[in-house]
């Protein structure tokens, strides 16, 4: 039985993680708003709009 725990549906809002090394203080967000695209085809991951329009891979992302 193949393991389908990972899709999600195309368009949902989510959140990906902002590693720490990329936040510049304490206070920083730890996680950016997010539309899924689909998935990576080179890792595994989901792609990922981000609100200023970027596309971003990502394998921490959490689904409203």
């Amino acid at each position: 039985v193949p393991e389908v725990s990972h899709i999600r549906i195309f368009g949902r809002q989510c959140f990906s993680l902002v590693p720490k090394e990329k936040r510049d203080g304490k206070w920083d967000a730890k996680g950016v708003e997010c539309r899924m695209l689909g998935y990576s085809l080179t890792s595994k991951g989901y792609r990922l709009l981000k609100q200023d329009g970027s596309i971003l891979l990502s394998r921490d992302v959490s689904f409203n």
